[in-house]
């Protein structure tokens, strides 16, 4: 195990099934430990006979060499933390020991044949051979982890459990070397062999020890020897020592179910302490930066962290939930618990032992929310009972009364007690009487202060007050938070309330008035107030609350500051000369305001992982190299896998996590709370660039460090892309106006083809009407003449009819009076004319629009106008027709009426009716607009709206 520059643990074993009958193809891994999550980090371009990682040595520039136990050529590579880069160290040996420090610079043991060679490991990565010499021993050996260098400024001493030990020079001349007869080939497995198993250094002092031996050893080089202490170890079972870069050590052992931690301190061997929550190890590896503070143990396949930490605060009795405290004298404390019993808590010794209290001659266990002691007499209670107790061998008195919650002394003689449900009540500890004093059986009485003659009591709907003297009462339930469950008094001797959710109010009797003066951040119930000068010293549901009234800041305590358990139990604050006690669900914690101090917290935020899809490998792909993670302008997600997983940690924060909470948003959203997990999964992101915001928070949630900020960049398909959906977009509007163009001609070539129909038809009728006018009409005449010259009245009578037929004709098929009188004039004489020669009844309102029509425009209108009398004429079997036009601004508007048999509009236009069209193309010639009504037998309403502009 080590650390790396950030503080996070790496851990290196056995990831194989080593045994070679078990075909495996499993790649040898690294795990990084960020204090919640372990990574498993793959080791690259090693050999299968590579099964286990010997030795993970952090060199000064936080790159770490691992050390590994194979029989391929690829025996240690560097690993850099941060880019995760594996280099290969090329070895021309056949094997070799683990690194080892000596004055700041690395050293491996190396063997080829029987040459031993030592080596500087260069900041390159390559190795310096300082010396080299020839082990001539018989038998055949082999260089591992096992093997120990021991150096002085002038001497190196070699260990190994296959050859005896040697002591060389700087220039590798062998100075002394141990008989080789405990190492030579035999087939006494019980002869045992002089090696050195383990070594530490204290004190100037080089400490070994020796494989089955129950002492230490000492190494001494100016007499090149290892010689024997009086100290004797623990060697029932496993031994392992641990040295720091601080030069501390710890010697481990193992004992039945119990793990030993000991350690040298002066001439002795001291025990610091003993585990013996766990059965027997089979195998002890340590690690600690600093075991002054920590250290970290793997055994029996788990992973435990133990910390050493000089702690401001003491605790007592860890397993037991704290109910009451008070001081009896200068050195004894009475603490009473939940279901425990009491016990007495002697500061001097700082020790606590079990008192027994007896009532005719049977031991009582009692559960107390308060201890009120008088000269030679504790009065407390029980559950149903206000107790009288010597203070000498702790014999009871019971005086039954149920419930009680809590008791107070109003005076010498008289006890007020608070129940559930019930009264409020009082007890003469002269007469040992008794008394009601108010009913509060609607109400919880938690707790009571009592301020000169009023008794106040914590109820979960308010606040109670009774006048002793009038015997009056008010009940105050307008409070922020009704549900008050404790009372205590500041340092002018005025209540204090706290409540469920984290208030603190102060009782003023001058205006009867309950102020707030603390209000919690977490929201966390109020379990005690000391206050202490300018601090207020709030034990909550949740931690310890340093509260500075006149700065107006807090800082908030918890276990990780070394209190036994976060949350705070009521009725269990006592304040003494040497300082504050504070009572928990689990244990009793006492510290000096002036000791305890905020811990500085340096941490930051570092993205360790991502998984998201490679396009290069078509996978997904845990990324851990942070130099990657962090060279990155944004991750990039492709549209068809867009899940992102990210793992994130703070440095330095080792077995802290769970003080601590993450949370995160995107895009300056709401944040989204993680609690204690340190990962965040998107299943499928939308598509859309994000920016993604994470925050640690400390215990009081106040943010630690810097927010980690990561680009985010989740890619739509291409159909759903901005540039694609603007292409596609303008090939529709393309295609759209195309469209669009082509029925606007095809529309326009209709209007011009049915104009120059119309206006074909307008040139044919005047052709005809003028061959009528100018040749028919003139032949005609000639014949009517001769017949009248040779007396033919028959003749000339009949062919003046034809003669006045053809006229009326030539004058239907082109009006000529239309540009002699104009259209209005033109219109009138057609109404006459049709009255005149039909039965048809036709009446005009038409105003004088002759200046706003051209001639075109005046031969369309009368044409419209004529063709709707016509068809009233023919189909519609009118006896009367009305002709309105009139103008209105810039619009003309006609209506022409008729009472014939009507018809069936859409059914005529669905049959394409040729006069209905033409109506429609003359409007529409005149930009008009025509709509046409008709039911049957109810005539026909046709208009135009004609708009001249």
């Amino acid at each position: 195990m080590c650390y790396d520059n950030d503080g996070f643990l790496w851990l290196g074993g056995i990831d194989n099934d080593i045994r070679t009958i078990i075909s495996n193809n499993k790649e040898l891994g690294l795990l990084r430990f960020d204090g919640t999550t372990f990574h498993n980090i793959t080791i690259p371009n090693l050999s299968k006979s590579t099964n286990s990682v010997t030795q993970l040595y952090k060199r000064t520039d936080g790159k770490i060499i691992i050390t590994f136990n194979t029989e391929s050529k690829e025996k240690m590579v560097l690993l850099d933390p941060y880019t995760i880069e594996f280099k290969t160290l090329q070895l021309d040996a056949s094997s070799f020991s683990k690194v080892f420090s000596y004055k700041e610079k690395d050293y491996i043991l190396t063997k080829k044949g029987k040459l031993l060679t030592l080596n500087e490991i260069r900041e390159s990565f390559v190795l310096n051979p300082v010396f080299s010499f020839y082990n001539n021993v018989p038998q055949r050996f082999k260089l591992d982890s096992s093997t120990e260098l021991i150096f002085d400024q002038n001497y190196c001493l070699i260990g190994d459990d296959n050859f005896p030990i040697i002591i060389t020079d700087w220039n590798g001349n062998i100075l002394k070397q141990y008989s080789n007869d405990t190492f030579r080939r035999n087939r006494d497995i019980a002869k045992k062999k002089f090696w050195i198993a383990e070594a530490f250094k204290y004190k100037a002092k080089n400490y070994t020890i020796i494989d089955s031996e129950d002492e230490l050893y000492t190494v001494n080089f100016e007499m090149l020897n290892v010689k024997p202490t009086k100290k004797t170890i623990h060697l029932e079972n496993i031994l392992k020592t641990f040295e720091d870069k601080k030069r501390n050590h710890i010697i481990l052992s193992s004992k039945e179910n119990s793990i030993i931690f000991q350690k040298i301190e002066g001439d002795s061997l001291v025990t610091l302490c003993t585990d013996n929550t766990l059965k027997n190890a089979t195998v002890i590896e340590a690690f600690s930066e600093d075991l002054n503070n920590e250290l970290w143990l793997y055994y029996n396949n788990n992973l435990h962290q133990y910390t050493f930490r000089n702690t401001s605060v003491t605790n007592y009795l860890k397993e037991y939930q704290i109910r009451a405290i008070k001081q009896k004298d200068a050195e004894n404390i009475i603490v009473a618990t939940e279901s425990n019993g009491w016990f007495n808590l002697n500061t001097q010794t700082q020790t606590t032992k079990p008192i027994t209290i007896t009532e005719d001659g049977n031991s009582v266990t009692l559960s107390s929310r308060n201890i009120i002691i008088r000269d030679s007499v504790i009065w407390s209670h029980s559950y149903g009972n206000i107790l009288k107790l010597n203070t000498k061998d702790y014999t009871a008195k019971s005086f039954r009364h149920y419930p009680i919650r809590n008791i107070k002394a109003l005076n010498d003689s008289i006890l007020v007690y608070s129940t559930a449900g019930y009264n409020l009540m009082q007890f003469n500890t002269n007469t040992e009487k008794h008394e009601a004093l108010l009913a509060t059986d609607s109400l919880v009485v938690f707790d009571i202060a009592i301020k000169d003659n009023l008794i106040l009591g914590a109820t979960d709907k308010g606040i109670l007050k009774y006048d002793i003297n009038d015997k009056s009462n008010t009940f105050y339930n307008n409070l922020q938070d009704n549900f008050v469950f404790m009372c205590s008094e500041d340092d002018k001797g005025n209540p204090l309330f706290g409540t469920r959710s984290g208030y603190i109010y102060q009782y003023s009797s001058k205006n009867e008035s309950f102020n707030i003066v603390y209000e919690d951040e977490l929201n966390a119930g109020i379990a005690g107030v000391i206050i202490d000068g300018d601090t207020w010293w709030v034990n909550t549901f949740n931690g310890v609350v340093a509260f500075n009234r006149k700065a107006n800041s807090s800082y908030r305590f918890s276990e990780k500051d070394g209190f036994t358990h976060n949350e705070g139990n009521r009725y269990s604050a006592l304040k003494t000369n040497d300082g504050i006690f504070f009572g928990t669900l689990k244990g009793l914690n006492f510290f000096n305001p002036n000791d305890i101090k905020p811990r500085e917290n340096n941490s930051e935020l570092r993205l360790l992982k991502a998984n998201f899809y490679n396009e290069n490998t078509k996978e997904y792909k845990d990324v851990y190299s942070r130099a990657v993670l962090d060279s990155y302008e944004a991750i990039v997600l492709p549209p068809e896998n867009r899940a992102l997983e990210l793992n994130f940690a703070l440095k330095d924060n080792l077995g802290l996590s769970n003080a601590y909470f993450y949370r995160y948003r995107l895009n300056q959203n709401k944040w989204i709370d993680l609690k204690s997990q340190n990962f965040i999964q998107f299943p499928n992101l939308e598509a859309g660039i994000y920016k993604l915001e994470i925050e640690a928070l400390n215990y009081s949630k106040e943010k630690i460090g810097t927010s980690l900020i990561i680009p985010i960049k989740s890619t739509a398909f291409f159909y759903k892309t901005w540039w694609f959906i603007t292409f596609l977009s303008l090939i529709i509007i393309g295609v759209l106006l195309y469209f669009l163009r082509q029925f606007q001609l095809r529309k326009r070539l209709q209007d011009q083809f049915a104009l120059d129909l119309i206006q074909s038809q307008e040139d044919e009728r005047k052709r005809i009407a003028r061959e009528l006018h100018d040749s028919v009409s003139q032949q005609l005449t000639l014949i009517k003449r001769k017949a009248q010259s040779n007396a033919q009245s028959e003749i000339s009578e009949l062919t003046n009819n034809t003669l006045e037929e053809v006229r009326h004709i030539s004058r239907g098929l082109f009006p000529p009076l239309l540009k002699q009188l104009g259209f209005t004039e033109s219109v009138e004489q057609l109404a006459i004319d049709i009255d005149e020669n039909n039965e048809l009844f036709v009446s005009t309102d038409i105003e004088n629009i002759d200046d706003d029509l051209t001639d075109e425009n005046a031969l369309h209108l009368y044409r419209f106008v004529q063709e709707c009398i016509n068809n009233s004429l023919k189909h519609a079997g009118a006896k009367a027709i009305s002709i309105s036009i009139e103008k209105e601004k810039d619009v003309i508007l006609v209506l022409i009426k008729d009472n014939g048999k009507g018809f069936d509009v859409s059914s005529a236009k669905n049959k394409t009716s040729l006069g209905l069209k033409t109506l429609e193309e003359r409007i529409k010639i005149l930009n008009g607009e025509l709509s046409i009504e008709s039911k049957s037998g109810k005539g026909t309403t046709t208009k135009a709206k004609i708009h001249l502009s």
